[in-house]
């Protein structure tokens, strides 16, 4: 089963001339319980395409279903929770007085949604303040009690723009634990991140944009799984032979050279190298591109749009 179903959904904003797409007849799905990351350069497309879910806008091609339903249909939005990049709250209320109001605006009793503002202020970590005006919350705090208001009612998809912006390194070893504790749950998670590591680690699925195309849909094991290593050399030579002059060396020390995202054929001229006696080899190691780096390739480190 798919929570989120996205086909040939495309998106244009301005007309003639100076009409930019989007979005282009993406096709793409996100798995029942399963935690995918959304990631892509600014400008690739990743809030048109949250944008689109949560039915703030219309696709102007293609469909998307969400949870089976319609997006901004009132029972898709009561099974869901969405914390944009940068929430915002009246500040003048308290954080506990914010999750009230939106807990009953999904329908739940004033005991209920007291108990329950409560029970995700502490979650978050920010109960010490849960009757402090927001206007008093730092940044981080902030972003904590947006994490706590897309919680309200256990939502079966959580869709999570830059969940840890403006966290430090405990409120985001924090949220890890709580995305970690809802997928085991069952919750499914969709989270946009410019930190791959996070997504590399959090996640089951990664969908990758550029340019409003989708160049990768898949699990994060098998696109990690998939790319070919690299190589990385260390040699000690007077001068770099003439049969692998053209890898890109750099000098390390005396007689020293090293070279780094060396191809299998590379490494392979480098060991034939040292068995000529032209070079000897002080470190040759084998070493598999992490999802950024693979990431940069897919999208040919093209720089988005601000």
């Amino acid at each position: 089963m798919n929570v989120i179903v996205a086909q040939q959904l495309t998106k244009t904003f301005g007309r003639g001339g100076k009409a930019i797409r989007a979005l282009k007849s993406v096709d793409f799905v996100v798995g029942a319980g399963r935690v995918t990351g959304l990631i892509g350069h600014n400008g690739a497309g990743k809030s048109t395409f949250i944008k689109l879910a949560l039915g703030f806008f219309a696709p102007n091609a293609g469909r998307i279903d969400i949870l089976g339903l319609a997006p901004g249909s009132p029972e898709a939005h009561k099974r869901l929770g969405y914390l944009p990049e940068h929430p915002s709250f009246p500040l003048y209320l308290s954080g506990r007085e914010i999750l009230i109001y939106v807990a009953q605006l999904l329908g739940h009793s004033r005991k209920q949604s007291s108990d329950m503002a409560l029970a995700l202020l502490e979650e978050v970590g920010i109960a010490h303040a849960a009757d402090r005006r927001v206007q008093t919350y730092s940044k981080g705090m902030g972003q904590r009690l947006g994490l706590a208001q897309a919680l309200i009612g256990n939502p079966d998809l959580l869709i999570l723009d830059e969940p840890m912006t403006g966290l430090d390194p405990i409120g985001r070893s924090l949220v890890k634990d709580i995305l970690r504790r809802r997928h085991e749950q069952g919750c499914s998670i969709v989270f946009c991140s410019h930190i791959l590591d996070d997504v590399e680690r959090l996640c089951d699925d990664v969908i990758m944009l550029n340019r409003g195309e989708v160049v990768y849909n898949g699990t994060v094991d098998a696109v990690l799984a998939s790319d070919d290593p690299v190589w990385n050399a260390f040699i000690r030579a007077e001068s770099i032979p003439a049969g692998i002059a053209q890898i890109g060396w750099q000098p390390a020390g005396e007689h020293l050279w090293q070279a780094t995202q060396l191809t299998k054929e590379m490494s392979m001229a480098v060991a034939q190298a040292a068995a000529q006696d032209q070079c000897e080899i002080v470190r040759l190691n084998r070493k598999l591109e992490d999802l950024e780096g693979i990431f940069v390739r897919l999208t040919k480190g093209e720089v988005g749009d601000a």
